[in-house]
């Protein structure tokens, strides 16, 4: 059987507010770490949205991305 299981990643610069989203979806206050300084997430965390015994989507959240041209 095919696995239909959605999975999202939240990509984006650094200090956005990424982590906080997730933690808003998914209801988890203990989810990744949120600081006021950039690069607090150092490794791309993953959860789940279940439905009882069902995972509806995966969620990933990913370190942020560095301006190239302004650390070059």
């Amino acid at each position: 059987m095919k696995n239909n299981t959605l999975s999202l990643a939240v990509v984006g610069h650094t200090n956005t507010g990424k982590t906080s989203l997730l933690r808003t979806l998914l209801r988890d206050s203990r989810f990744g770490e949120v600081k006021n300084a950039p690069a607090t997430t150092r490794h791309v965390e993953q959860a789940a949205i279940n439905d009882g015994g069902e995972t509806l989507v995966y969620l990933y959240d990913t370190p942020g991305l560095e301006d190239a041209g302004g650390v070059l």
